[in-house]
C-alpha cells in the first residue's frame, strides 16, 4: 500500500508536466453578446469550432460577412464564434456597440472581452485556452490584432492558427474543414 502511495505521489507532478490535467475546452462557457446567458462549449461536441477574433473597436465587416457564409455553408459540422476584443486600441478609445448592431448572423457573437495574454484574468476565457499550451497541449500563441483565426477538432483538440493574411472562404477553409485531426 505504502509502494502504490509513492507511485502515484512519482506520477502525478509528471502528469501535470505533460499536460495530462490541462483544462478542457467543453468545461469553458463563452458569454453570449447582448445577453446576461453563456453558452457551454459542450455544446459544439462533434463540431469543427472557429474561434474568429475580432478588433471591438473596428470589426472587419468582410470577414464577418465570410464568416456568416462559412457558417452557413457548414452549418452541420461547425461552429463560429465572434469573440470581440477590446485591448488592441489605446485605453482611452471607446468601443461603438452600435458598430456591431445587426452584425451577428447565424454564427455566436461572446461579450466584448480582452484578448491579449498580458492582461490577465480579463482575458476572455475561451482565448485564454487557445492561446495557452497549458490549456489547449498544442499551441502557444498571443494575439496582437483582429482577424486571427483559430480551429479547434470534432474532439477539442485545436489544431490551425490562421492570421489574419488568410483567407476565409478560400481552399485553406475548406481544407481545413476536410482534415481528420487524430485525437492524441
Amino acid at each position: 500500500m505504502k509502494l502504490l502511495f509513492y507511485v502515484f505521489l512519482y506520477l502525478y507532478p509528471a502528469s501535470l508536466l505533460l499536460g495530462q490535467e490541462a483544462s478542457s475546452l467543453y468545461q469553458l462557457s463563452v458569454p453570449v453578446r447582448d445577453s446576461s446567458r453563456s453558452i457551454n462549449m459542450v455544446v459544439f461536441q462533434g463540431k469543427k469550432v472557429l474561434v474568429a477574433v475580432c478588433d471591438a473597436y473596428n470589426p472587419d465587416s468582410q470577414l464577418l460577412v465570410q464568416l456568416e457564409d462559412l457558417q452557413r455553408k457548414y452549418q452541420e459540422r461547425l461552429a463560429v464564434i465572434v469573440i470581440p476584443i477590446n485591448d488592441l486600441a489605446p485605453s482611452s478609445k471607446a468601443v461603438d456597440t452600435m458598430r456591431w448592431q445587426g452584425l451577428s448572423g447565424n454564427y455566436q457573437v461572446s461579450r466584448f472581452s480582452a484578448g491579449k495574454k498580458s492582461s490577465g484574468s480579463a482575458q476572455h476565457p475561451l482565448l485564454r485556452w487557445v492561446t495557452n499550451k497549458n490549456e489547449n497541449r498544442h499551441f502557444d500563441h498571443d494575439i496582437k490584432g483582429g482577424g486571427y483565426l483559430f480551429v479547434i477538432s470534432e474532439t477539442g483538440r485545436l489544431f490551425a492558427v490562421l492570421k489574419p493574411s488568410m483567407a476565409v472562404n478560400g481552399s485553406v477553409m475548406g481544407n481545413i474543414l476536410a482534415m481528420q485531426v487524430p485525437d492524441h
